[in-house]
């Protein structure tokens, strides 16, 4: 389907709603969150484990548990109420086992107790710290409802066919002949991340996107020229920054799953900009006497249905891993989301009008430019001139004298 849109003389209101975004994404992402404003009060970043230290374990309670019990009993051990339930189906549950992810985070002042504490006890880090708070929870829903939990009968049966197929439950301490023993509450896995090594993580999180953004200047400037890069590099930092302004509004978790989605959004955004400047670049060498305005508005109309088509297969899929791919990379799907709808529109509305202007203020055609427009104009001019004689000639045909007609008619009365 072929389209005659004039993406550039609506830049102006673009430009104005893009400017308007990223103000909002970067008040939320560095503005005081004393001050409430509503839903646009800033919320700073809701950081993740890997970027401020802390431990993220799943944990399964044979006896079974409600997500709310499991909060308010983490939360009174110290390791804070963030709670993720696993769903586990019917096949595969043993007893009434349920299972968690409980994510604690050590804050600035756990930092400093865990550091006064490392004068008279050099051994005690901050894993030990988080072991101590896991411990106490372990030892509250044992108080409640026992350290061990006993498979008997038809959850005895189902245990053993279970682990007859090749399966393994963690917790078991015995196995009988009509019964299995188990630990009431087990630690499946879990990831302690100090908070040295988080700072080394942010660190690194942040020059590798800066990274990643100067080798597409240097890529873009080799291969097409600098003002193709400028508008290139304007659209993926307009990108990242609303896709880091609507984690934070909506108070997603930042954690490097994130950063990897931002990297692949980065990646996938500019392979669809460069789609249109390959246009571009091709179409400047078939129409040498067309304004860039014109050479641009076709370049981007002509790739129009390739970047809708290909972003919204790409949507449909992100959309399912959304839905259902669960919590362990929800804020990886919901960055790419957003990303995927960035992306496309910058490709479209920001990175190719940013190279118009650029070449035209800074490049080497602009003398050129300047021509083509004042010859755009002098054929619009004429044009238009054009278009009222033949308006005075038709008028004349229906019966009705033109102002011009009179004028001569009364020119000739004179004589």
């Amino acid at each position: 389907m072929k389209t005659h849109i004039n993406f550039i003389k609506i830049q102006l209101v673009v430009a104005t709603i893009s400017v308007a975004v990223v103000l909002v994404g970067l008040w939320s992402i560095f503005g005081p969150a004393k001050f409430n404003i509503g839903p646009l009060t800033a919320k700073n970043f809701n950081l993740g484990i890997d970027f401020q230290g802390g431990v993220s374990q799943v944990v399964t309670i044979y006896s079974g548990m409600n997500i709310e019990e499991v909060r308010s009993l983490s939360a009174q051990a110290g390791l804070g109420d963030t709670i993720q339930e696993i769903v586990i189906s019917e096949k595969d549950r043993i007893g009434n086992a349920t299972s968690f992810i409980i994510k604690t985070i050590i804050n600035k002042d756990e930092q400093k107790q865990i550091i006064e504490t490392q004068k008279t006890r050099a051994e005690y880090t901050s894993a030990k710290f988080l072991q101590d708070k896991t411990d106490a929870l372990f030892n509250l829903v044992a108080s409640k409802y026992g350290k061990e939990f006993v498979l008997e009968g038809d959850a005895f049966a189902k245990a053993k066919k279970y682990k007859e197929s090749g399966n393994i439950f963690s917790g078991e301490i015995e196995e009988q002949e009509s019964k299995i023993i188990l630990e009431n509450i087990v630690r499946e896995s879990a990831n302690t991340i100090s908070p040295a090594s988080s700072e080394k993580m942010k660190s690194d999180s942040i020059f590798l996107i800066l990274f990643v953004l100067f080798i597409m200047l240097v890529y873009i400037s080799w291969r097409f020229k600098f003002a193709y890069a400028m508008g290139a590099i304007v659209a993926l930092i307009h990108d990242t920054v609303i896709m880091l302004g609507v984690i934070s509004l909506t108070g997603t978790e930042l954690d490097l799953t994130v950063v990897a989605a931002i990297l692949t959004i980065i990646g996938y955004s500019i392979n669809d900009t460069i789609v249109v400047f390959d246009r571009i670049r091709e179409n400047y060498t078939l129409m040498k006497e067309s304004r860039p305005e014109d050479i641009f508005n076709i370049s981007i109309n002509q790739t129009l249905n390739r970047t809708i088509i290909t972003s919204l297969t790409t949507i449909l899929s992100v959309v399912a891993l959304f839905l259902w791919g669960g919590p362990k990379i929800h804020a990886f799907s919901f960055t790419l989301l957003v990303g995927l709808f960035v992306g496309t529109y910058s490709s479209i509305f920001i990175a190719s009008p940013i190279v118009l202007y650029a070449d035209k203020l800074i490049g080497k055609n602009k003398l050129k430019y300047k021509k083509l427009e004042e010859k755009a104009l002098k054929e619009e001019q004429k044009a238009l001139e054009n278009n009222g004689v033949e308006e005075d000639v038709a008028e004349e045909d229906d019966g009705v004298v033109s102002k011009k007609t009179l004028l001569r008619l009364q020119s000739k009365k004179k004589k």
